[in-house]
Parts: structure tokens; C-alpha cells; sequence
């Protein structure tokens, strides 16, 4: 067999990035020890400003939190943080209370300080080691942003708010009220300003779609004031879940409903109807009705008049056209049915062929290994990742595989799924594949296939309205999608995976298929049918964890499907030590930056992305520039560095 083994020495390319900040983690006692210093990092994050009731002057006056009342004192106690002069403007600290528990104090360049949550409500990460600008603070993970005044989740994948507390500068130092109550010191429901059902409100808002972009704009309808009827419509039997966590960890997929983003119980609460099981077959968006197809397992009608629509229906595993792809034991990851099936097939000696060498198969390929399959991966590509993130970086993950006796096999495509039942002349779905044959003639044994070829959006329910060249859907700014007549609706709505949006940088249409866009994508969708005239302004975000190593990924390259369109691939850092930074470019622009080992790089260049202020790529060939002076150059952003306004572009009808 022709093996695809592409095993570069990696060479030391430029200097290891030093990215460690100067937090201070130290314990709090009533009494303050003499002689203590103090000392942070001051990193950045910029995003949307929230009124607060505070005090500048440094006298006994209370600065807090936010404007609603704070109780602790009655179950809590007020605890002396430190001198107030040991916590610098522009800094963040988190300190430990009592054996388990942490707080993070931040102080605004203007002299505020607040108390939070020292933990970001996604996955726990300490938020001390992200970046910190403009009364918001951004976990280095996943892009997830928070409002130090309020908690309030500004912006990717935490739905949750953190804890925030009373703060007091006093005479003889900085006091902060915080509770004893445990339930007080975890991330809480974002259920500030939820407007409750009005029956006397007979508006009907639907929303197509049971992923990310459809759960937080639901909440979101009711956090802008929205007060009439809500259906999430899903076809899916689950409530919204965390799906990146499947590719990850497949047998989290045991237990679907420790997934879920949120419960039964939070969607009564607040009057949000979720139609699981619920097939839609046609929406009509000049006559505004959704058309449901009947079924045992629901008494819906069969059509529903709404007055705004959300489609955020997502994407489907693109079909390739191989003869045997029906058979049983050939398996598309997108739902946690689809896991569970798999996880029968994942058990140590168990031949898998993975095909597709993106991230799908990657992230598959690292779960399987880790439990003992023998696992071979099938791409076109001659390394992983190579048309989104080129050949170099692509090589990384390449010689990652050969570590883990993972065969690759690039430059190559399937021809078909051999069966016994293929001898026979018969394609059944109970056949089970035993063998893929590759298009030089090779042929792989094979347990079972898993087939991680790309997604295509889900759009073709839709009338009245234009699409672009891959089924997704035009929009504005606005995310109101483009009508037959070439306007753009206020009446329709897109997010996630079928959206087509103007780039904040470039004002071209894009489409990303990213977790952490969708998310947000939700959030300003549902605003905007709310009543607000918010644009969608985030620089795609996207994130992976392959064979232990956290990969980041922020902007895009703004060619076919957002990859593929750079000219020139600058490395910094090591990759035998796994810690670099990868700056995509065109010409003398940075389009994009990836990174491994080197938190919080990458979201650092996503809010100098959205400011235009990017260094050029002649800067990093000259070396005047590279990871550690943007983190000095995002340090020193304030408020009057908003993020830049573009003119988008009108999407061009297909």
C-alpha cells in the first residue's frame, strides 16, 4: 500500500513565546500582612459598555458592582482585600478565600474596581489568565467575555453569568462583601432583565433550529424586553447541547441530557416552547408561515403564522457519492445518537477509517486512539488541516499521528465501501462494510467507516429568498436574510451554519462554521427581532483540542469557505515544543493567526482584528513585531479604541 507518511523535522523557526503574565494569586485575611506588594497584568478586551452606578474619588465611598443590591452581609461577611494602593489601575488579581474558593478583583484605568467570579462559567478556566479591557474580561479558551460590572456573558460560549460582589474602598483599605452561601460563588443563570409572557401579547416568533445560534436566541428575545410567544421548532428528540463536546469525548453521548445547555425546567421558566422532534418542511417567508410535517410523535399543527422567524436549522454531513455509504456500520458524526452508535465500534482492536483530514476527523481520530482503536485516517489533503491551515502547520499535526501509530493517508479519495453483500451485487442498508478501497486501488480493512467530508447548510425548506452559490443564506448586517426581491427581510432571520454575513473587517460576505459564531450569531439575531438595531460585529473564533494540544484559531482567510486564500504562512515559536503562533497573510495583511500553547495570543488578535490594528506582515518578516508586543499593543488599548465601523457590502444575489 502507497502510505502518505509526511514526517518534517521541525526546526526551531524563532524564539519560544513568553507569554506569562504577572497575575498575583495570594490568600486574603482580615488583617493585611505588612510589607505586601503587589503586581498584575494588565491584558485586553474590548465589547459593549454597561451603565453602572460608580464611584472615581479613593475616599470612603462604595464602588459597586452594578446597580442592583447586594445582600451578602446578611449570610456573608466583609473581608479586607488590601491596601487600596496595591491594586493598580488597569490590572486584574485573583485571590483565594478560605482553602477552595477564589475571587478576581480587576481595576479599570479610570481607578473602579470590582469584584467577580474568579472562574469563567464555561468550563471553569481561571479568567486571571486572559485579557482584561474596558470593564469586560475575556477566558483565553474559548473566547468567552463577561462584563466585570455585571457578570453578564457579552460573548461566546458562556450562557451563564459569573458571580459579581460588593466592593468598598475605605480608609484603611479595599473591602469586599461576599458570601458564605456556596451556591453564591458559581456562575448563575444570565436571567438579567428577562422579560415574562404577556398572554395579552399575541405576537408568535418561531425559530428553526435546536444547535447554538437557536438557544441563545431564545434567551436573548426575552433579555431584549420581547414579551409575546416563543417556539424553537427542532428536529432533533434533544434539547440544544453542547455538540463540540462529541467529537471530543464520545461517550459523553451516554447521557445526552448532561449536554443540554439548559434544561426543561429554565425554557418553562421563562416561557420558551421547544418542539423536539419537529420536522419543518417548507417556510414561507412572503406569507410567513412555517409548514410542519405530521408526525406520532407530536401534535403540533401542521402550520404555524408567525411574525419574525429565526432559521438557524444548521448544517447537514455532506454526502459524498460512494457506492456502500448506506451500509450500517458507516457512521456521520452530528447528533449524540451518532455518537452512541459509533462508541459500539470503538473498543481496542477495532479497525476505523476515517475520511476527511479536517477537524471532525481529527478530533475523531484522537478520541478513538485514546481507547484503543487502530485507527487510519483518509484525506485529499497531503497533511491534516492543510486548506485551512497550510502545509507547516499541517505537518504539526501530520507527525502527531505518526507519534500515536496513527496511519494518514493523503492526496487521495474513496472510490467505494466493499461489503460482502457487494459481491452479490446488492448495496443493502444491513450490509456491513469490511474493506475501503482508495482511489489508486489500496484497499483498507475496516470495523467500521466514519465519514467527516464537510457540511452543507440546511436552507432548502426556504422560499422567497435568494441564496448564495453553496445553499447558505445572504444577509445584512442585521442578519435579516436577503428576500427574492433582493431586499433584505425584517421579518427573517439567519444565524449559524446557513448564514452569509458581512465581515466587520472587509465588509465581503462570509460564512463560517464555527460554534462560537453561531452563539453569538443567536444572540444578535434575537435582539435585532426584538427590536434592536445591533450589527453583527465578532471576528470568527474557533477552537480544538487534538491528542491533548489546544488549538486556537481566530479571523478567516475570506476564500472558499473561509480557508484556502493566503499567500504566505509566517511561524513563531517552536513546534517540537508545541507553543507557536501561525500568522495567515495575504499580501502585507494579517487574515488570521492560529496558535498552539500560547494563550491568550489569539484572542488578544481578535480585538486588535476588530480594530484594524493588526501589525503587517512585513513587521513580523522584519521583526519588529511578533506575539509578545501584541500583547503590549492590546495593553494599551482604552475605550476610545472601539472597534472600527466598516461598510458592508451588499451580498450578491447567486
Amino acid at each position: 500500500m502507497l502510505s502518505h507518511r509526511f514526517l518534517p523535522q521541525c526546526s526551531r523557526l524563532l524564539s519560544a513565546i513568553n507569554t506569562t503574565g504577572r497575575h498575583r494569586t495570594t490568600s486574603i485575611q482580615h488583617v493585611p500582612k505588612p510589607g505586601r506588594s503587589a503586581s498584575g497584568v494588565a491584558l485586553a478586551l474590548s465589547t459593549l459598555s454597561v451603565a453602572a452606578a460608580t464611584v472615581h474619588s479613593l475616599a470612603r465611598k462604595d464602588v459597586y458592582c452594578d446597580e442592583k443590591e447586594h445582600e451578602f452581609t446578611k449570610g456573608g461577611e466583609w473581608v479586607k482585600l488590601g491596601g487600596n494602593d496595591e491594586f493598580e489601575n488597569g490590572e486584574m488579581y485573583e485571590m483565594q478565600v478560605g482553602e477552595n474558593r477564589k475571587i478576581l478583583i480587576t481595576r479599570t484605568k479610570d481607578g473602579r474596581l470590582y469584584c467577580t467570579g474568579a472562574l469563567c462559567s464555561h468550563y471553569g478556566f481561571p479568567l486571571k489568565k486572559g485579557i482584561f479591557l474596558n470593564d469586560t474580561v475575556v477566558c483565553p479558551l474559548h473566547d468567552a467575555t463577561f462584563d466585570i460590572k455585571t457578570g453578564e456573558p457579552l460573548r461566546g460560549p458562556g450562557l451563564d453569568a459569573i458571580p459579581t460582589y460588593k466592593i468598598e474602598v475605605r480608609e484603611d483599605g479595599v473591602y469586599a462583601d461576599l458570601p458564605k452561601r456556596s451556591d453564591l460563588w458559581i456562575a448563575k443563570e444570565n436571567v438579567q432583565g428577562m422579560a415574562k409572557r404577556d398572554p395579552e401579547d399575541k405576537r408568535v416568533y418561531v425559530i428553526v433550529g435546536g444547535g447554538a445560534a437557536a438557544a441563545t436566541a431564545a434567551e436573548s428575545l426575552r433579555q431584549n424586553g420581547y414579551t409575546g410567544r416563543i417556539i424553537m421548532m427542532t428536529r432533533e428528540r434533544h434539547l440544544p447541547y453542547d455538540r463540540p463536546v462529541l467529537s471530543k469525548k464520545l461517550d459523553a453521548a451516554d447521557d445526552p441530557s448532561k449536554l443540554y445547555l439548559r434544561d426543561r425546567e429554565f425554557y418553562a421558566k421563562h416561557d420558551i416552547e421547544v418542539w423536539t422532534d419537529t420536522l419543518v418542511t417548507k417556510v414561507d417567508a412572503e406569507h410567513r408561515i412555517v409548514e410542519i410535517q405530521p408526525s406520532e410523535s407530536h401534535n403540533h399543527p401542521s402550520e404555524v403564522t408567525y411574525d419574525k422567524c429565526l432559521w438557524a436549522a444548521g448544517s447537514d454531513a455532506r454526502k459524498a457519492y460512494i457506492p456502500g455509504l448506506n451500509a450500517k456500520n458507516v457512521f456521520c458524526l452530528r447528533t449524540p445518537d451518532d455518537a452512541h452508535a459509533i462508541t459500539e465500534y470503538a473498543e481496542a482492536g477495532q479497525r476505523v477509517v476515517l475520511v476527511g483530514s479536517g477537524f471532525i476527523g481529527m478530533e475523531m481520530a484522537s478520541a478513538l486512539v485514546s481507547m484503543g482503536v487502530d485507527v487510519t485516517v483518509v484525506g485529499r489533503e497531503t497533511v491534516p488541516f492543510q486548506r485551512v491551515l497550510g502545509k507547516k502547520v499541517g505537518a504539526y499535526f501530520a507527525h502527531m499521528l505518526a507519534e500515536r501509530h496513527i496511519q494518514f493517508i493523503g492526496g487521495t479519495t474513496v472510490k467505494l465501501l466493499r461489503s460482502e453483500a457487494m459481491e452479490h451485487g446488492s448495496y443493502s442498508e444491513d450490509s456491513l462494510v469490511n474493506g475501503v478501497e482508495l482511489d489508486d486501488g489500496d484497499l483498507l480493512f475496516a470495523d467500521a467507516v466514519i465519514m467527516g467530508t464537510g457540511a452543507v447548510p440546511n436552507t432548502s425548506q426556504l422560499t422567497g429568498v435568494q441564496r448564495a452559490a453553496d445553499g447558505s443564506l445572504p444577509t445584512d448586517p442585521f442578519l435579516g436574510v436577503q428576500t427574492a426581491d433582493g431586499s433584505f427581510s425584517n421579518t427573517l432571520y439567519a444565524a449559524g451554519d446557513v448564514a452569509r454575513y458581512p465581515d466587520v473587517r472587509t465588509g465581503e460576505p462570509l460564512r463560517v462554521e464555527h460554534w462560537d459564531v453561531a452563539l453569538q450569531m443567536g444572540r444578535i439575531a434575537g435582539a435585532n427581532m426584538a427590536g434592536k438595531f445591533r450589527p453583527y460585529t465578532t471576528v470568527p473564533y474557533f477552537w480544538t483540542m487534538i491528542f491533548g494540544k489546544s488549538l486556537r484559531y481566530v479571523g478567516s482567510t475570506g476564500g472558499k469557505d473561509g480557508s484556502n486564500f493566503f499567500d504566505n504562512v509566517i511561524i513563531e515559536g517552536d513546534f517540537k515544543e508545541s507553543r507557536f503562533v501561525a500568522y495567515y497573510c495575504r499580501g502585507d495583511h494579517i487574515l488570521a493567526v492560529a496558535t498552539v500553547g500560547s494563550d491568550p495570543v489569539a484572542v488578544a488578535c481578535g480585538e486588535l482584528m476588530k480594530r484594524g490594528m493588526m501589525p503587517r506582515t512585513s513587521e513580523l518578516m522584519l521583526g519588529t513585531c511578533n506575539a509578545q508586543a501584541i500583547l503590549e499593543r492590546v495593553k494599551k488599548l482604552d475605550e476610545v479604541t472601539k472597534p472600527r465601523k466598516v461598510t458592508p457590502k451588499t451580498p450578491k444575489a447567486a
